[in-house]
């Protein structure tokens, strides 16, 4: 909703005809670089868009919307590694269970304990079978799925790499 009405304000700053005089361009292109220095990027965006459709020659403008892709993916990163900060689990328990059937339990507790969002993508890159049989043998008790998480990695010998929506899981 706030995007629609940024939008609207944005349009209205440019008026309706076909005619933007350079001033009107100005106002809306400095709302969205301040929206995006604001890290609001849905704002910026909008901002930034209703400039290019005014003047298609605007580089800067241009500019800003590809750094503008970029940035939500670059944050969207954080968010998967984030996510984990943010969940309690009740109980995580293995008994000599195999690394890759662990990571699958523990996507499943995730999903149980976090019924907004789905859980993050866990991969298991293992090409020479180091740790991908690893057994894993732990008892944790209300306990942040982040630390469970690191747990389950220092049992099997493992390390996380967070990309854009998948946590790597891969040997040390």
């Amino acid at each position: 909703m706030p995007t629609v009405i940024a939008l609207l304000f944005s349009l209205s700053i440019l008026g309706a005809s076909a005619q933007y005089t350079p001033d009107k361009i100005r106002k809306v292109y400095a709302i969205g670089v301040q929206a995006l220095k604001d890290k609001d990027f849905d704002k910026a965006e909008t901002y930034l868009t209703a400039v290019v459709k005014a003047n298609p020659a605007h580089g800067n403008a241009q500019y800003y919307l590809l750094q503008i892709e970029q940035l939500k993916s670059s944050t969207s990163r954080v968010s998967s590694k984030r996510q984990l900060k943010n969940i309690m689990l009740q109980l995580v328990e293995f008994d000599d269970v195999p690394l890759n059937e662990a990571l699958l339990g523990f996507s499943i507790l995730i999903d149980q304990s976090n019924g907004q969002s789905p859980p993050p993508n866990v991969a298991l890159k293992d090409p020479k079978f180091k740790i991908r049989t690893k057994p894993i043998t732990l008892t944790l008790k209300k306990v942040g799925a982040e630390q469970a998480f690191g747990q389950i990695l220092n049992v099997a010998g493992a390390k996380a790499k967070y990309t854009e929506n998948i946590i790597e899981v891969l040997p040390l």
